[in-house]
């Protein structure tokens, strides 16, 4: 089975044409076309809870990190 994401990768990051990417997925390029048509989506980094779960997690180490 074929994600989504094998798909816009192939075509978006590796250049990849719809025919190429149907042939070696043994989709339809119908199919490769309906998976390219969503809207490319936006990743939010703007996460201030898991950055300071983070830097809590980090803090934890640090003093073995300096001492190595």
């Amino acid at each position: 089975m074929v994600t989504k994401e094998y798909v816009r990768k192939k075509y978006f990051v590796d250049g990849w044409s719809i025919r190429k990417i149907s042939r070696r997925a043994e989709i339809s390029r119908r199919t490769v076309r309906k998976m390219l048509k969503f809207p490319h989506y936006q990743l939010n980094t703007n996460f201030p809870i898991i950055k300071l779960f983070c830097q809590e997690r980090f803090d934890l180490f640090l003093c073995y990190i300096i001492q190595w």
